[in-house]
């Protein structure tokens, strides 16, 4: 019975109403697929991520962590 606060965006498509609909819907952060580290400066509901699907071996799972 906790809330969600993060929010990853479908197929990582979002625009800027997408965006004012999360913060709208109480979400404090959200993730985007574009790949890259995260900078301290980096905008709270655009936030890169290295995406991890079936087709990254145990070798590149540790390399992106």
């Amino acid at each position: 019975n906790q809330k969600c606060t993060f929010f990853a965006y479908p197929y990582g498509d979002y625009n800027l109403a997408a965006i004012n609909a999360v913060i709208k819907n109480g979400f404090i952060m959200s993730f985007t697929v574009k790949s890259g580290r995260i900078g301290q400066n980096d905008a709270l509901f655009e936030i890169k991520r290295n995406s991890i699907d079936s087709s990254v071996d145990r070798l590149r799972f540790i390399l992106k962590i």
